[in-house]
C-alpha cells in the first residue's frame, strides 16, 4: 500500500507531465496579470482539469486567475458552506457540474447582450 507521501509525489509527477503537454493551458491557469479568461475558455479548462482529476488546480483557476470577477457572481460563502456541510463522494462531480452549468448560462447571457 502506498503512503500518502508516495501518492502525493506520484500526483505531482503526473501534474508536471500534464503541464509539459499543456503549457498554454498552464500559462492561462497561472496568469493573474493578463486580460483574464473568457467564460468559454474557463469552462474548457475546468472540464479538462476535472477529466484529469486535478481538482485542486480548478480551485487555483477560480481564485487566482483574473477570471475571479465572474466567479464572484457564481460562488458565494453560502454556497461554499453548503458544499462543506453536505460533502460526500459525489461532491466534486456535483460542484464542477454546477459551475460549468452556471458558466454556460453566463455565456448565453453575454451573447444575448452582445446581440442587442
Amino acid at each position: 500500500m502506498k503512503t500518502t507521501e508516495e501518492f502525493r509525489q506520484e500526483e505531482t509527477k503526473r501534474l508536471l507531465e500534464w503541464i509539459k503537454q499543456n503549457q498554454e493551458d498552464w500559462r492561462q491557469i497561472c496568469d493573474t496579470q493578463g486580460e483574464g479568461l473568457e467564460l468559454q475558455e474557463c469552462m474548457r479548462l475546468i472540464k479538462e482539469l476535472k477529466k484529469q482529476s486535478f481538482y485542486e488546480i480548478i480551485l487555483v483557476l477560480l481564485t487566482a486567475n483574473i477570471f475571479q470577477r465572474h466567479v464572484a457572481e457564481i460562488t458565494t460563502g453560502t454556497m461554499l458552506n453548503r458544499i462543506l456541510e453536505t460533502w460526500d463522494e459525489d461532491t466534486i462531480s456535483t460542484m464542477t457540474n454546477y459551475i460549468t452549468n452556471a458558466l454556460s448560462l453566463k455565456c448565453i447571457e453575454k451573447q444575448s447582450n452582445e446581440g442587442k
